[in-house]
């Protein structure tokens, strides 16, 4: 079973707290906080993952991963960001190419060993701009 725990981050003040427990129902309820739901899952740095955080998706030219002899591989940082989409946790990017919203399955998305957050959406905005 998945532990049910919720961050908040209030626009106002710029600030996030992690509840330890109790009622939060009036945070929840409050339109001045935002809540992101814990995903049950840590990246590879043991950090709990959460709605809105945000990753790095790796794209190369060639399918396989591996450059043809002779031709230099080229890759593509994404940013993508934690959403619950299609009764998951999902990560959710632009592909570079089709200029369409596409999407991994979280636990997926994190099989690959490098995969660490990088910030959240509202703490890091200018982290979906631009990931380097």
């Amino acid at each position: 079973m998945r532990e049910i725990k919720f961050r908040f981050f209030r626009p106002s003040t710029n600030k996030m707290i992690y509840p330890k427990n109790g009622n939060f129902n009036d945070l929840i309820e409050s339109e001045d906080w935002k809540v992101m739901q814990f995903a049950g899952l840590q990246d590879n740095n043991k950090i709990d993952i959460y709605e809105k955080d945000v990753f790095e998706c790796v794209f190369k030219d060639c399918l396989d991963g591996y450059s043809i002899i002779g031709r230099e591989t080229k890759v593509i940082l994404i940013p993508a960001i934690v959403v619950f989409k299609f009764g998951a946790f999902c990560v959710e990017f632009m592909h570079h190419e089709r200029k369409e919203l596409c999407y991994f399955k979280l636990s997926d998305f994190l099989k690959n060993e490098e995969k660490v957050v990088l910030g959240n959406y509202f703490e890091n905005v200018n982290l979906l701009q631009c990931v380097s």
